[in-house]
């Protein structure tokens, strides 16, 4: 173990001691070594290792702290209190202002605060929109939508983002006062606004629309009511699910004009050619059968009117 460690024998003694405490059995096996350390001669040792030696050994100094014997500023408080401001939650003010009545009326805690790690990116002051790998569930490469803060909005295809884009820059030329009249927004910021404008629930808690009940008819279908029916319109759609080929949509948002969509079906008679898929529920779908009639008893030309219900 010694040789391990950089030792070898200087010496080996009997040891009178030693063999009185083991007895006569021991004979001569109880004997004392001594070890010294072993050491390499300088002159085995390669000059230039020894002058690099010596001259960091002469550079060393031994470490002295400064005396000051000035006393602390802050040596009356406390080992916290020198670590910097702490609230004082036993202070009298303190306590009344904790328990203010007005007090939660001052703290609004939104949902959307929360944040998600495996989603959420970092501040970009402004609303940008990444694209992000392809969806498992749909096989298709997805847009993703950032608030300021670097919070997700929400998520679309790319194909749907494009057609998007094509619709928001065609109503840029041809529609600046509606683009005026909400501001000049740049695309990510009103893409940011119709995701919102299409959640489940309004701020207030309640429900905007039944948006699961508003299913998306599929393009092949839709591409069969416009080569054989001549269909122009879809009556009820929204910017996130109108059909590109179909020349005229209609929404249930008056900023989905930004898209190039029409505000309220109910706003005009339903006349030539469209298709109508409402809310799946009694009420709208009710309503949407006595205005096509209505609007088709009034007509002064052929009108069509397709709906699409549940059997």
């Amino acid at each position: 173990m010694y040789l391990e460690q950089g030792y070898k024998v200087a010496g080996v003694n009997a040891c009178p001691v030693l063999r009185q405490c083991a007895g006569r059995t021991a004979r001569h096996a109880v004997v004392k070594a001594t070890w010294e350390p072993i050491r390499e001669p300088a002159q085995n040792v390669p000059k230039e290792v020894m002058e690099d030696f010596e001259a960091r050994k002469a550079g060393l100094k031994p470490l002295k702290l400064a005396k000051d014997n000035r006393a602390r500023p802050d040596q009356s408080k406390s080992n916290m209190d020198k670590q910097g401001f702490q609230m004082p939650i036993h202070d009298k003010e303190i306590s009344a202002f904790q328990h203010e009545p007005s007090l939660p009326r001052l703290i609004t805690i939104e949902p959307n605060d929360t944040v998600n790690p495996d989603q959420d990116i970092k501040p970009m002051f402004k609303y940008v929109i990444s694209m992000s790998w392809k969806d498992q569930c749909i096989k298709e490469t997805m847009a993703n939508v950032y608030n300021p803060s670097g919070k997700l909005c929400g998520s679309m295809t790319m194909h749907r983002l494009h057609i998007l884009y094509s619709a928001f820059r065609h109503s840029q030329l041809h529609q600046p006062d509606t683009h005026k009249q909400y501001g000049h927004l740049d695309f990510p910021t009103a893409i940011a606004r119709l995701l919102n404008r299409y959640t489940n629930k309004a701020s207030d808690g309640s429900k905007k629309s039944k948006l699961a009940n508003q299913c998306t008819t599929p393009d092949r279908y839709m591409q069969a009511f416009k080569d054989g029916l001549s269909v122009t319109s879809e009556r009820f759609a929204s910017p996130l699910n109108f059909n590109p080929n179909i020349t005229c949509y209609f929404s249930m948002c008056a900023e989905d004009a930004l898209f190039g969509a029409n505000f309220d079906a109910y706003s005009v008679k339903w006349t030539g050619a469209s298709q109508v898929n409402p809310e799946y529920e009694a009420v709208a779908m009710e309503k949407a059968m006595r205005w096509a009639i209505l609007s088709a008893e009034e007509a002064t030309e052929p009108v069509l009117t397709t709906f699409e219900l549940p059997w």
